[in-house]
């Protein structure tokens, strides 16, 4: 959860992250729920509207898209995240990679009904090359055609290191929430749009237990100590498979998933941002990565 409580500004207290992905992906808009649910804000923007915090220019106004990057800050669980909303439009890409230079993790935001875009491709090839731990934050799974299975497999189609840290609960208009694989618990959202934490729901249970397989998998494969432990059936522990996690992340060989829905209603920025600080690289912990050229 958020706290009020001032953070103590140490390396490890501190999250910097560049949120990139496909024009008309919702970074935005999911930039702004972030600041919403952390409290940084007390009114969530619109783009449409053009009330968000980012897109401050008159010209992002009437265009309804970012041209410039810009740098916002928050506070969650005691860690301060600085936050570089960018441009999708491939004319201003210089921006982008601007933000890629300053920030420790890449965020990619990718578009429930499209998946896996153009400049998505783009992007992730250039964070490759920067050797940048990144992240994928699959948004609009409130929309029309959202379907979680076909974004999960064109994500395995551009790299194999993508896993599923959360499942979606319902999807399209049906979406009610999100499961946390982590901690197997489900967070839905009401018709107030406030989160309630619980149990997972019956009617995707089996397809959360089975995701849940596939990350403990996955993550013990990272590290030399896990993989004995559960080669031999032994129960992983939270925080062994958080630690590992995290290990794996900063060091480029897992990129953990998320789902999330930024408006109308925000959903999932709650996981997304407990993952950005218990998941996501401080500066001292990732590998040191080129300039930008």
């Amino acid at each position: 959860m958020s706290t009020s409580a001032e953070p103590s500004l140490t390396p490890s207290t501190i999250r910097n992250v560049a949120v990139v992905g496909h024009r008309g992906s919702g970074k935005t808009s999911l930039v702004e729920a972030m600041l919403f649910r952390s409290g940084a804000i007390d009114r969530l923007g619109s783009v449409v509207q053009g009330t968000t915090v980012c897109d401050a220019d008159a010209d992002e106004h009437r265009r309804q898209m970012t041209i410039s990057s810009a740098l916002c800050h928050l506070r969650w669980d005691g860690v301060t995240v600085n936050v570089i909303d960018t441009p999708g439009e491939p004319s201003f890409h210089a921006e982008t990679l601007g933000a890629l230079s300053a920030a420790d993790t890449a965020l990619m935001v990718v578009d429930a009904a499209d998946g896996v875009q153009v400049y998505t491709e783009r992007l992730w090839r250039r964070a490759e090359e920067l050797g940048m731990p990144r992240a994928v934050a699959v948004s609009m799974l409130d929309r029309a055609r959202a379907d979680m299975d076909d974004v999960m497999a064109s994500l395995h189609a551009l790299d194999q290191r993508v896993v599923a840290l959360q499942v979606p609960i319902g999807g399209g208009a049906t979406l009610s929430g999100m499961v946390d694989l982590i901690d197997m618990s489900a967070t839905t959202y009401g018709a107030d749009g406030e989160p309630v934490t619980g149990p997972v729901p019956d009617d995707v249970a089996v397809a959360a237990e089975a995701a849940r397989d596939v990350l403990v998998e996955t993550v013990a494969s990272t590290d030399d100590t896990l993989i004995e432990e559960f080669l031999a059936g032994e129960e992983i522990t939270r925080d062994e498979l958080v630690g590992a996690l995290r290990t794996a992340v900063a060091h480029g060989d897992l990129v953990p998933v998320v789902c999330v829905s930024g408006a109308p209603v925000p959903m999932g920025v709650e996981g997304l941002l407990d993952m950005v600080v218990q998941v996501l690289p401080s500066p001292e912990d990732g590998p040191v990565r080129d300039a930008v050229t």
